[in-house]
């Protein structure tokens, strides 16, 4: 079933493929020399007729059948013209930076939408896994988050794309009940994306109700964070497209440009002395303001049909494919590490200095070192990294895995070999003798990690065992000193304080000298002692 919706997921409409962006290697020029997405064939026509214009106008003033321009007084003065135009090449730059704004808002805003979508329903499909129902309804919620959110998606570039084909391809549509799809129908516009988002939400909220997402609220948070951020985007999209180019400043500009064409001609008629020179100067100044204009009608909508827009059907068959990626049962485990990871955060970064790691290209190649290794540990594992038996380079016989070596037991040496057994490869004995090494290395590591700890567990304890005793001695002094004041006539008759002289008599002399009278002896105990 999974691999069937790969398939409709990923079934490109011909005008997708029409509408693919235009890739370019800036420091190739030869990659930006061609017409399909370029201004300048429509520019070059323009140009090309008010470049005629001005040739024979030019031609009919040297052979006198119409009078010289400079006696006419046209233009006096070229200031008049070079001020027009600063005008207009300013007005040119500033609606192009606009339009520019607009297709990149519109293309950052758009991929951010589905991207923060797609978070949501991998976020959804994970958690549903981890809950207590039955594997049956995690599939069924799994499914239907991958199907809604198709929908989603759809319903919002149909909103926003101004294309002849806005059909962009639902996840298994016909999955779904022709109740639901009929009130959806009785919708219109961005509507439609708020019911099915409303879907989504209902959906997440019966499933938390119903024990389907038992994961913490807290973390769950995040799925309806994400679905608000893809909808603010949507509508920041939506507000782009619903609201066009102010109409005056388009139409002022429309106007100016129109009169830069009737006034180039002239203008290269009284500047030049030849009809090719003004037909090439005024050819080229038209083409300038031609290609400008024409950059900023191209950006200012990328979502129609022009081969710069945006490729929207790409995108949204994109998007359905990475929604079905998520219901491959590969993806509800993670990786494990094998026997042979290094644990060792020094010889990590040593081996990081060293340049001795592999890319992931290089990884996921068949030849690499790593796939060698992962072929000769299968041999020796059960499969889940646990080391089973080894190769024995001297014989080429499976050995159990050797043992950290003792000082009582002497290595083998290689006379204790049989002589007739057959000799391995040199390659996999090598191999298999390396990896042997590194084997006795991490057992070796792990018995002095543990003594480590035992020597930090017995340290610990000896220093709760001073404490301990610190304690008890306290409270002996506290038992050997004389209660003073009202207090001591309290006492009961059977409870008698020893005196400090014979208390002094007692100890040995050293000890004896040590006594303060006031406080009382602060001394250890036999008993204590020998237990310290």
């Amino acid at each position: 079933q999974v691999k069937s919706l790969f398939v409709s997921a990923f079934t490109v409409s011909p005008v997708s493929v029409c509408a693919e962006m235009i890739y370019y290697d800036s420091h190739r020029w030869w990659t930006l020399m061609k017409l399909k997405g370029s201004v300048f064939p429509k520019a070059f026509k323009m140009a090309m007729f008010w470049a005629i214009v001005s040739f024979v106008l030019k031609t009919l003033e040297l052979y006198e059948y119409i009078p010289p321009l400079e006696e006419i007084g046209v233009i006096q003065n070229s200031a008049v013209y070079s001020g027009f135009t600063f005008s207009l090449g300013f007005i040119l730059v500033f609606r192009t930076s606009q339009s520019y704004n607009r297709f990149w808002v519109s293309a950052t805003s758009v991929n951010t939408m589905r991207s923060q979508w797609f978070e949501a329903a991998s976020s959804l499909t994970t958690f549903v896994t981890f809950g207590n129902s039955p594997k049956k309804e995690q599939e069924q919620f799994a499914h239907l988050v991958v199907r809604l959110f198709s929908m989603l998606h759809s319903s919002a570039l149909e909103v926003i794309a101004s294309m002849e084909d806005e059909n962009f391809k639902i996840i298994d549509g016909s999955a779904f009940s022709r109740a639901d799809l009929e009130y959806l129908r009785s919708k219109e516009g961005s509507q439609r994306t708020m019911v099915v988002y409303q879907w989504i939400q209902t959906a997440v909220v019966h499933g938390m109700k119903s024990g389907l997402l038992t994961i913490p609220p807290p973390i769950l948070t995040r799925v309806f964070q994400q679905m608000e951020k893809g909808m603010i985007e949507f509508n920041l999209v939506l507000q782009i497209m619903n609201i066009p180019f102010p109409f005056p400043y388009a139409q002022v500009m429309l106007i100016l440009i129109y009169i830069y064409y009737a006034l180039t001609p002239l203008v290269m008629c009284l500047w030049t002395s030849h009809g090719a020179y003004a037909a090439i100067f005024t050819f080229i100044s038209i083409l300038c303001i031609n290609t400008v204009n024409f950059i900023a009608t191209e950006l200012e909508n990328p979502f129609g049909d022009d081969i710069n827009d945006l490729p929207v059907h790409t995108f949204h068959d994109e998007y359905n494919h990475d929604l079905v990626s998520l219901l491959e049962p590969e993806l509800t485990r993670f990786p494990t590490l094998m026997q042979r990871a290094e644990m060792n955060p020094v010889r990590l970064m040593e081996n990081l200095h060293a340049g001795k790691f592999e890319s992931l290209a290089e990884l996921l190649t068949s030849g690499s070192p790593t796939h060698q290794m992962d072929q000769e540990e299968k041999k020796c594992t059960d499969g889940n990294g646990i080391v089973l038996q080894m190769e024995d380079p001297h014989h080429g016989q499976l050995m159990n895995p050797p043992a950290p070596p003792k000082s009582e037991a002497p290595a083998p040496t290689p006379a204790a070999v049989p002589a007739a057994a057959p000799a391995a490869a040199p390659a996999a004995a090598e191999s298999s003798s390396r990896w042997q090494e590194q084997f006795l290395e991490k057992q070796q590591e792990t018995i002095q990690q543990f003594l480590h700890a035992m020597n930090r567990v017995v340290e610990q304890l000896d220093a709760r065992l001073e404490r301990r005793i610190e304690s008890k001695m306290d409270e002996r002094q506290a038992s050997y000193a004389a209660p003073a004041g009202p207090g001591a006539a309290s006492q009961p008759a059977d409870v008698r304080w020893p005196s400090q002289p014979a208390m002094q008599s007692r100890l040995p002399p050293q000890t004896a000298q040590q006594l303060d009278g006031s406080t009382g002896p602060r001394i250890l105990p036999p008993c204590l002692g020998q237990c310290r």
